[in-house]
């Protein structure tokens, strides 16, 4: 399988010059942090030269911004000493040194400052700068993930022991996470099917989880005979969507757990968890399905520019109505990393029909937005895009909500399909990544 923006996230092997980089798609790649020459280069920028060849050009009034010695920064707090808008704009780096003995790099600022750089401390940052760069690797829009369709996923699936994530080693569970931010998803198997387990995995692997006005804190998907408060609690089908549009903080992952459905043949047996789109619909305990929202917008950039555009510029309202709540949230369908640029990456999909409020555009807007909406529609449906997974009982499914959308078939109320879960905020899930240093 072919992996999409896969960039380094962390380097490993202390003092040592020549280190490994972890891919976060898996791998590795030696590089060195030994500097073998530090250059002014004419237009006032220091050019970093590493033994591997690799050439960094770093600008002075960032460098300056970024000083590690005891006048600039604590260290305990990782907080600056100083005010970044007393340093003057065009701060140049009057002198550079390159101190071989220990491998670092002296500058002296124009306004008199001076300090050392570690060769550890450049490449790291080198790694996830956008530089003008030669010979080495930068950041990008979608660093340590892995961009996918259904054919991808058929030949890697994440999938792991429940055990092991949960009561493993710290390796064990930062590989089930890394492989979550890389894919979007993954998936445990063998879990205990009770309510304890179902808090156990969320509390040990990720961390506390979000509650919400509607749903608490955990909840359970299941048949309510009046329905409930969302199409959830009924039997139909429900197509790809993301959940909590209309959440001021939209959820950043959401957790499912099978902890029963009745109607899926060899109920404990794993090795069968993805099926075909055929097989789904004949299921009568209901079919898992998901996409990857990232892949299909960028196929949308290139094949439907003008779609693209309109989704990621065209304010969509979502609601959340019952009689104790009631809350809107006005999003584009396309939510990018930087609005005012369309070149800029996906950083959210907002994409839920049933959630979507009253559209109020003029006749050529609406059927433009409506013919536009079709095309993303279209790309997520279509068999490249969609993934068909049977949960059976004792599978944990979790998800970034922000990425990848899910749905599922219709199935029979005596299935008895029940699915515990819960959401989890952004910062705890990011937190969590920093911590196991999948991401910076």
């Amino acid at each position: 399988m072919a992996l999409r923006k896969c960039f380094p996230l962390a380097l490993t092997g202390g003092m040592r010059t020549v280190v490994r980089c972890t891919l976060a798609g898996g791998g590795t790649r030696r590089i060195s942090t030994k500097v073998a020459d530090v250059q002014k280069s004419d237009v006032g920028r220091v050019h970093i030269t590493f033994a591997d060849n690799a050439v960094f050009p770093f600008d002075p009034f960032w460098l300056r911004d970024h000083c590690r010695d005891e006048v600039s920064y604590q260290t305990s707090t990782m907080q600056r000493n100083y005010d970044t808008f007393m340093i003057p704009l065009g701060v140049d780096a009057k002198r550079v040194k390159l101190m071989e003995d220990t491998n670092e790099v002296e500058v002296e600022f124009a306004d008199g400052h001076r300090t050392l750089f570690t060769g550890r401390q450049l490449r790291e940052w080198a790694l996830r700068l956008p530089l003008g760069i030669k010979g080495g690797t930068g950041g990008g829009g979608y660093e340590g993930r892995s961009l996918w369709n259904a054919h991808d996923m058929s030949e890697c699936m994440p999938l792991f022991g429940w055990e092991k994530v949960v009561n493993g080693t710290k390796s064990d569970t930062t590989r089930f996470l890394r492989a979550l931010y890389t894919y979007g998803f993954a998936l445990a198997t063998s879990a205990p099917t009770t309510d304890d387990a179902t808090r156990e995995f969320a509390s040990k692997v990720v961390g506390p989880p979000q509650s919400t006005l509607c749903y608490g804190d955990f909840w359970k998907t299941e048949v309510h005979s009046d329905g409930g408060n969302d199409t959830a609690y009924t039997t139909l089908a429900l197509p790809l969507h993301t959940d909590g549009n209309y959440f001021g903080d939209m959820p950043a992952l959401q957790m499912f757990h099978c902890l029963k459905n009745d109607e899926v043949a060899g109920n404990r047996d794993h090795s069968s968890i993805l099926v075909s789109d055929a097989t789904a619909e004949k299921s009568d305990g209901g079919v898992s399905i998901l996409a990857d929202g990232f892949q299909a917008a960028e196929r949308l950039r290139v094949d439907h520019p003008e779609s693209f555009e309109v989704l990621a510029t065209q304010q969509v309202v979502y609601h959340h109505t019952e009689e104790s709540v009631k809350l809107r949230q006005m999003r584009s369908v396309i939510e990018l990393d930087n609005p005012t640029d369309l070149s800029s990456p996906v950083r959210c999909v907002h994409f839920n029909h049933a959630d979507r409020a009253d559209l109020y555009l003029s006749e050529r807007k609406g059927k433009e937005f409506y013919k536009h909406l079709r095309h993303y529609d279209r790309l997520l449906r279509s068999p490249e895009h969609s993934l068909y997974v049977h949960l059976k009982a004792g599978t944990v499914l979790i998800f970034d909500n922000w990425r990848v959308l899910h749905g599922r078939t219709s199935f029979r109320a005596t299935s008895g399909r029940t699915l515990a879960g819960c959401y989890f905020g952004y910062d705890t899930y990011t937190s969590r990544l920093r911590q196991l240093g999948i991401i910076f």
